[in-house]
């Protein structure tokens, strides 16, 4: 399932051009011998032209607050 969902969301974050990348923990995952970790670790170029976008492709899978990441942009917050 986080798999699944990990493809779900690069595939949505690629159709709108919003820059990205996997962590090592699931991209080890694809490279050698899986180990569950049973989480999803995806960075993001975060700018103010895409945190509406953002917003939207995640908020039918997490508890976003659309606020919060506006102020993740806003302040700088790079975690």
């Amino acid at each position: 399932m986080i798999l699944e969902l990990s493809k779900q969301i690069c595939s949505e974050l690629d159709k709108q051009g919003i820059l990205y990348m996997a962590s090592v923990s699931l991209a080890l995952n694809i490279y050698a011998t899986p180990r569950m970790t049973r989480d999803i670790d995806i960075v993001i170029e975060l700018t103010e032209q895409n945190v509406e976008k953002f917003v939207q492709i995640v908020k039918d899978n997490f508890y976003i607050y659309k606020s919060a990441v506006e102020n993740t942009y806003c302040f700088g917050v790079k975690n």
